[in-house]
């Protein structure tokens, strides 16, 4: 019936949305964990990675061996995809925000306000994008890694920090 709104579909599809928010947010927490685990627990692989003395699928290797260790639960396939996708991102990369960077020349600029306020400026108009870090903490490492790439230094004594 024209104008009729069937509440069983409205209801799925907010349940499913919400499920695909849910199962974002595990992913981000999931990357989160890894990345951390890897920078802090195994920099050596990293670095050989980065040289060329080990190959790339050394890291698919170790993503695996921490999900099944950890015994994280995957929905499907896809999250793990995007997991292998997301740490590669995180390490070699500019992480949530890198799609921006790869993919469209257009966007001059980031901002980066709070875990779940992402900005992008793309032919002089700001747009709000749905870029969330998993917490505070996983924003603040993702500065650092930023600053140690490009040759920066991010501490307490510098008197302004952007």
């Amino acid at each position: 019936m024209a104008g009729t709104t069937d509440l069983r579909k409205k209801s799925f599809d907010k349940i499913k949305t919400s499920n695909t928010n849910r199962d974002r947010l595990k992913i981000m927490e999931v990357v989160d964990d890894i990345t951390t685990e890897l920078i802090f627990r195994q920099p050596k692989l990293i670095i050989d990675i980065e040289n060329g003395k080990v190959p790339k699928e050394s890291l698919d290797d170790e993503i695996d061996k921490y999900i099944k260790i950890n015994n994280i639960v995957l929905n499907n396939t896809d999250s793990y995809a995007d997991i292998l996708i997301s740490v590669n991102n995180y390490l070699w990369g500019y992480g949530p925000v890198q799609s921006f960077i790869a993919d469209d020349p257009l966007i001059s600029d980031i901002a980066i306000y709070a875990p779940d306020d992402v900005w992008i400026k793309k032919e002089g108009k700001r747009y709000k994008t749905d870029v969330e870090f998993a917490s505070i903490d996983s924003l603040l490492k993702f500065a650092y890694l930023v600053c140690i790439k490009n040759g920066g230094n991010l501490n307490q004594n510098n008197a302004v920090v952007r």
